[in-house]
């Protein structure tokens, strides 16, 4: 996977996709593997924004039969299996426990209910669905059974019991987004980062591309398309504006995840809100319905919670330090022997997800296509607005269907999305003996877990050069192989896209400093920097805890 801005400007596509997160990266693919012609362009680097700033977890949609929400929860549980049985590198089962307590929807006796819904759903996906690794049915757990896996829990004389079920979890969403995308590509799509869009291309009132700045080559381009379809996320307003017809498709609520070192739990553990405001009341916090703890290799992801945006405000510098400490009161109060403090943060995740009112916490729940034709008078502009990762492809298919309809094109394949295995999606084991070489096995486990069966291409590199075996710094347990690999195959340009996107570290890892100069040394003999870029490219990294706004 090259970066050719040129080849963008060189034919009329048949789609135009803007946003290169998980949502772009599922229409590009959709919309190649039916044969459309296919160009995607990314602001900034592939699933860098709120991709990247999730919980790592595809829900199989529980919590929606106590919104009596079956249908959801029936899409959902196909989209999990579907992930499983895609890229089973970087998607694994995943278990979950919660307490019961009270008389209500959260009591044994309507969990116990929603898990036999839940299970029937999932049996009926795999049915017809083909194979996956099945997961295990849900369980109610009793009272002691329950407090012994969480027993820090604040208010524990409310809790009845517990269940426990299994989802999934994406352990690099990174690099599943690159997944999807160098399937895309591999089906004939064109793909380049750092390409912003700043505007679009209109002939007789008619959508017609995009104009476009390449940030890498300094310079305008024109990408000339039969349709765009805005998939940018946060940034989907912009483009709608652009046209100048378009009010706003959604306003902006704060989501707020902390990065935390592993807490003491082996399972994911989902905390009612209900149950801890019962339990001893949580002041200036808005929470969504339910706090998960999910444990990500070494660390622990906590979340989610959401603050209402002024009309207006998005985009404005920074997390304040208040709502971070927010979030760990919010714990703190509901678990409070783990004692979690502010400084035992490691990092901050946030980003923009859509709510209908501007002020407001409570999401859009469904995924939405909307056809600009139609709704504002702009023929050939298409925008998607998602909430959930785990329904990025089962959204792109509704887009696709659309666009099919406008372009009288018959795909190959139709809607359900094509379960077409991604590109690195295969059997670990298929992993050749002969390409492993001198790198241990543990070595050749972790790179099986990033790059699936593509594992052997990184190892090709070592064993053409053994220097790229070698560590990228003392005790590192990233391969220059690894650099290497993501400056040729994987479209990385800067220093942070390698070391926060595409060797797997676990988020919030608090690199040394001559970790981002090792790597950049290793860039820029790969792309050819002059001295003076290197030294730029080592000063533009920033390793914070809390990110800049995406």
């Amino acid at each position: 996977m090259r970066r050719d801005p040129e080849a963008l400007t060189t034919e009329v596509f048949d789609v135009v996709v803007v946003g290169g997160g998980v949502y772009g990266a599922a229409v590009a693919r959709e919309a190649a593997i039916r044969g459309l012609s296919v160009a995607l362009l990314e602001q900034e680097d592939f699933g860098h924004a709120t991709s990247a700033n999730s919980l790592r977890v595809v829900h199989g949609g529980l919590r929606y039969l106590q919104d009596l929400r079956p249908g959801l929860l029936r899409r959902m549980v196909r989209e999990r299996r579907n992930y499983l049985r895609l890229a089973p590198h970087l998607v694994r089962p995943l278990p979950f426990v919660m307490p019961t307590y009270g008389y209500g929807a959260r009591s044994k006796a309507a969990m116990r209910l929603a898990l036999r819904l839940n299970d029937l759903s999932a049996s009926g996906a795999q049915a017809t669905g083909g194979t996956e690794a099945s997961l295990p049915p849900g369980e109610i757990l009793g009272r002691q059974e329950f407090l012994g896996m969480v027993p820090r829990l604040a208010g524990a004389g409310c809790v009845t019991g517990g269940v426990r079920w299994y989802d999934a979890q994406v352990r690099h969403p990174e690099r599943f987004v690159l997944a999807l995308l160098r399937s895309a590509v591999d089906h004939g799509a064109q793909a380049a980062n750092y390409v912003e869009v700043t505007g679009l291309l209109l002939e007789e009132s008619r959508v017609r591309g995009v104009r476009a700045w390449d940030a890498i080559g300094e310079r305008p381009l024109e990408v000339r398309g039969r349709c765009v379809v805005n998939a940018a996320g946060p940034w989907v307003n912009r483009l709608v504006a652009e046209g100048g017809r378009g009010k706003p498709l959604f306003h902006h609520s704060l989501a707020l995840n902390l990065v935390a070192p592993r807490l003491p739990f082996d399972h994911a553990v989902a905390l009612p809100a209900g149950l801890l405001q019962a339990c001893g009341g949580l002041d200036g916090v808005a929470p969504t319905a339910t706090l998960f703890i999910v444990p990500c290799e070494e660390r622990s992801l906590i979340g989610t919670v959401h603050f209402p945006v002024a009309e207006g405000a998005e985009g404005q510098p920074g997390v304040r330090e208040e709502q971070v400490e927010s979030l760990v009161a919010y714990v703190r109060r509901g678990l409070p022997e783990l004692d979690l403090r502010p400084e035992d943060v490691l990092h901050v995740q946030w980003g923009y997800l859509p709510v209908p009112k501007p002020g407001t916490t409570r999401l859009i729940r469904d995924s939405q296509v909307i056809d600009h034709g139609r709704r504002d008078g702009l023929p050939g502009l298409f925008s998607l607005v998602g909430v959930k990762f785990t329904l990025a492809r089962w959204t792109a298919a509704q887009a696709l269907d659309q666009v099919s309809r406008t372009l009288g094109h018959v795909p190959r394949l139709s809607s359900p999305p094509t379960l077409e295995p991604l590109d690195s999606g295969e059997a670990l084991e298929t992993v050749a003996p002969e390409a492993v070489g001198t790198v241990t096995p543990e070595t050749v486990k972790r790179l099986s877990g990033l790059y699936g069966s593509r594992c052997a291409e990184v190892l090709a590199l070592i064993a053409d050069d053994r220097r790229m075996g070698q560590p990228l710094w003392p005790s590192s347990p990233i391969l220059r192989a690894q650099v290497v690999y993501a400056v040729r195959e994987e479209m990385a340009q800067r220093v942070a896209d390698v070391l926060l996107r595409r060797v797997g570290l676990p988020p919030g890892e608090r690199l040394p400093a001559e970790a981002v100069t090792a790597c950049a040394k290793v860039m820029a003999e790969a792309l050819g920097w002059s001295e003076s870029r290197l030294a730029a490219e080592v000063g533009a990294v920033a390793l914070s805890p809390v990110p800049t706004p995406p």
